[in-house]
C-alpha cells in the first residue's frame, strides 16, 4: 500500500501500512503557536486520522459503508423522505447537486440511527465537521422533531 497523507492547513500526518496489513502513523506535524491551540488541533487531527483508518479498513474488507444497503422500517422510510426533501431544498438554495450535500446512504443511516446529538451525527460515515457546520443543526432538528411526533 502507498502511504496515505492527511493534510490540513494546520497539520499533516502520514499513515503507513505494514505488509501484514496493520496501520501506523508516521510523523505528525502540527502548526500551532500555543499549547492550547496544539491540543485542539491534535484532537481534530486524531478525529480525521481515526475516520481515515476506519475507511481504509472498511475498504480493505470490502465493506464500504456507503455501499451497504440499509433496510428501513416504514417509519424510518418516512424520516428518510423528509431528510431528502430538506436536502433538496438546500441543494436548490446552494445551486449544487443534492448528493454533494449528503448521499442517500448517509440520509438512510441518519433515518435508521436517529442521532440526537452532534457527537452521534458525526459518527455516521459521510458526516464530517464541515458538513455538520453547514447542515448538521438542520438534520438534528428534523430528527428530533420527527421523534417527538411519534
Amino acid at each position: 500500500m502507498e502511504n496515505e497523507i492527511i493534510k490540513s492547513s494546520k497539520f499533516s500526518v502520514v499513515i503507513k501500512q505494514t505488509s501484514k496489513g496493520h496501520y501506523y502513523l508516521g510523523q505528525v506535524r502540527v502548526n500551532a503557536e500555543i499549547l492550547g491551540e496544539m491540543e485542539v488541533l491534535m484532537d481534530s487531527a486524531l478525529e480525521m486520522i481515526t475516520k481515515r483508518i476506519d475507511k481504509l479498513n472498511s475498504s480493505k474488507n470490502g465493506e464500504k459503508k456507503a455501499n451497504i444497503e440499509v433496510k428501513l422500517s416504514p417509519e424510518d422510510e418516512k424520516l428518510f423522505m423528509i431528510l431528502k426533501s430538506f436536502r433538496f431544498k438546500l441543494s436548490e438554495q446552494e445551486d449544487i447537486p443534492a448528493y454533494m450535500i449528503f448521499h442517500d446512504s448517509v440520509l438512510k443511516y441518519v433515518a435508521k440511527q436517529r442521532p440526537k446529538t452532534k457527537e452521534k451525527l458525526l459518527q455516521i460515515s459521510g458526516v464530517g465537521n464541515k458538513k455538520y457546520d453547514k447542515y448538521g443543526k438542520g438534520i438534528l432538528k428534523i430528527v428530533n422533531q420527527f421523534t417527538d411526533w411519534e
